[in-house]
């Protein structure tokens, strides 16, 4: 679901051009509200070639941005003049991994747009942008949101229902979000596995600020403009998933062994996720605060 959000960043670069996104269901349900592309959903399993009858045909530019040998193989049989792939700067970043090299920070979504501007020829405007549907769930003008979940232990950091308590003591709401199952969801307004993607969408935009780790409702923040902190444990900001600056603050722990994983799910750990444990509340919450007060 990030790596969708993040495609958004190029979708200014088409203009009035027709403009489509083809994807797994549910994930096409973050453009419901889009004007700028039409999201063609597909289920997972579907075989390559009724992936591509799905594209339908005649297009001037397919762009390949997750470039794997499955969505290759699919590009390969959709019907288009030109065929532009994203360059992922993989083996750079997985030697930062395997050999704890200095990786230059490049954000994913940059890499994206470099694809399109060498399909078009020329630069194009490069910043995430989602857009949420006209109404939705009632959320509180204090609102913080939280979203405690991950695809791996390694991505959930564990202090989050002492920060939830610390923000309420501060006058904030604290909000959950996520699937249900990924965090106690109190204290607060509960809203784990009780939203749609649209939905979600709307609730992040109507928040101060944002605590995530590294995981999908921290890209579907930025691209709402909104405000975030993000905890890194096994994975760094470098490896291209990090905020910018005017996005909000990067948090980790600088340990001799990160990172140990490229999208942050090591087999093991021997340290009991060390990099996750020693970032206390009370440092995300210091975070936060000019978040808040800007």
């Amino acid at each position: 679901l990030g790596d969708v959000a993040l495609v958004s960043a190029v979708l200014d670069a088409f203009g009035e051009h027709e403009a489509a996104l083809l994807t797994y269901e549910p994930f096409g349900e973050l453009y419901r509200h889009d004007p700028r592309v039409r999201a063609i959903q597909i289920p997972r399993g579907t075989k390559p070639a009724e992936a591509a009858r799905a594209a339908g045909k005649g297009w001037d530019l397919l762009l390949d941005l997750h470039a794997k040998p499955l969505t290759f193989l699919i590009s390969q049989l959709i019907s288009a003049r030109r065929r532009v792939r994203v360059k992922k700067r993989a083996l750079r970043r997985r030697l930062g991994v395997w050999f704890k090299l200095k990786v230059p920070f490049v954000p994913v979504f940059k890499l994206y747009c470099e694809a399109a501007e060498r399909a078009i020829g020329r630069e194009i405007p490069c910043k995430p942008k989602l857009y949420p549907p006209p109404s939705g769930p009632e959320v509180p003008e204090n609102a913080v949101v939280l979203a405690p979940g991950g695809r791996s232990p390694a991505r959930r950091w564990p202090y989050f229902p002492e920060l939830a308590e610390l923000l309420l003591s501060e006058g904030y709401t604290p909000v959950w979000v996520g699937l249900r199952g990924e965090g106690r969801g109190e204290p607060g307004l509960n809203f784990l596995g009780k939203t749609s993607i649209p939905e979600l969408l709307w609730v992040i935009s109507k928040a101060k600020a944002l605590v995530s780790g590294d995981t999908a409702p921290l890209h579907l923040a930025r691209g709402l403009g909104v405000k975030a902190v993000a905890i890194f444990g096994p994975t760094t900001p470098e490896l291209g998933f990090g905020l910018l600056p005017e996005e909000g603050v990067n948090l980790g722990v600088n340990l001799p062994c990160r990172p140990c994983a490229l999208h942050g799910n090591p087999r093991k750990c021997p340290y009991n996720y060390k990099c996750l444990r020693e970032i206390k509340p009370e440092e995300v919450y210091r975070a936060l605060l000019p978040l808040l007060r800007g």
